[in-house]
């Protein structure tokens, strides 16, 4: 009897130990999993911290590159400006160099024959007092299509030019554009024919039309001899009408021909009166020409005369 019970102790004592041994193992397989579970719960939110930063750092890099390339952007906005400034503030030079070089003749000449008939007028003959205002009246004539021109050239070279397109008649441009040439034609003898039909409407930019009128007309006198013939024709075709500005004179040599209307070349020959040029009205004249939606061309042979030819839109 005392051995069984003996033996069932000892069994009890075994389970016992065999109970703690479990329950240590159960705990010691707890704490590691909590362990696994807390080193789990770090390391996500060390990736979470770590990801929250990536993104952060990702978004203050776009926002970073996008002010590089913002910056960037306006260095070049600046540089063209710049540029634009720079080649701006040459063409004024250019501008003023021009204006003072050109206008400087005329002026002088004016301002020499007004001086000499406000001094000798009285002691003048009648004839020679007529002849001298007569070359005054051509004087101021050119003078201010010089101005005109300068003025038209400058305001081009600064993109300051917006033609106002409209409708017009084309025999009243022309007539308006010519008058102020009467006085040399009628003093070179020169015969003057228009042939423009006042049913001819284009749509233009009057002033512009009539800037390209008046300098071929002032070349076709200025390189006509005396008692020679001036035209001005025009033909409808399709969609345009054909302004055709012809003369007698002496022509243009073949060499010339291709730098008439060069943008970077100032080609300029003495009139047959020693009538002296920019250079830069046969420029306005293809600028203006193709601002009026137009082209111009020319056609000429050396002694036997000129013809400048130029298209409007018709109405």
């Amino acid at each position: 009897m005392n051995l069984e019970l003996g033996k069932k102790s000892n069994e009890i004592l075994v389970l016992r130990k065999e109970n703690d041994l479990k329950e240590m193992d159960l705990k010691r397989k707890n704490a590691i999993l909590w362990l696994f579970i807390v080193v789990f719960a770090f390391s996500l939110a060390f990736s979470g911290l770590v990801f929250s930063r990536f993104r952060q750092n990702e978004a203050a890099n776009k926002v970073l590159k996008e002010l590089n390339n913002k910056i960037i952007n306006q260095n070049h906005t600046l540089e063209k400006i710049n540029s634009e400034l720079e080649e701006a503030n040459r063409e004024k030079v250019k501008i003023m160099s021009i204006i003072a070089h050109e206008l400087r003749n005329p002026i002088f000449w004016f301002q020499n024959l007004v001086e000499v008939l406000s001094e000798k007028y009285e002691s003048m003959p009648p004839e020679y007092i007529r002849k001298s205002l007569s070359v005054l009246d051509e004087s101021a004539k050119n003078a201010f299509h010089l101005m005109d021109n300068l003025l038209h050239w400058s305001r081009s070279r600064l993109n300051s030019v917006n033609p106002k397109i409209g409708p017009h008649s084309l025999e009243r441009l022309v007539t308006e554009s010519i008058k102020m040439y009467q006085t040399i034609i009628q003093q070179k003898e020169i015969k003057l024919l228009v042939n423009v039909s006042d049913k001819f409407m284009a749509n233009v930019d009057p002033d512009l039309f009539a800037c390209v009128v008046r300098n071929l007309i002032s070349n076709a006198i200025k390189y006509t001899p005396y008692h020679g013939n001036i035209e001005i024709n025009c033909k409808e075709q399709s969609t345009e009408i054909v302004i055709c500005i012809s003369d007698t004179g002496i022509g243009i040599r073949e060499k010339d021909m291709e730098n008439l209307f060069h943008p970077d070349l100032n080609l300029s020959v003495s009139g047959l009166m020693n009538e002296k040029g920019s250079g830069f009205g046969l420029k306005l004249c293809k600028e203006f020409t193709e601002l009026n939606g137009g082209k111009i061309w020319v056609s000429s042979q050396t002694g036997s005369g000129t013809s400048f030819e130029f298209t409007v839109p018709k109405i």
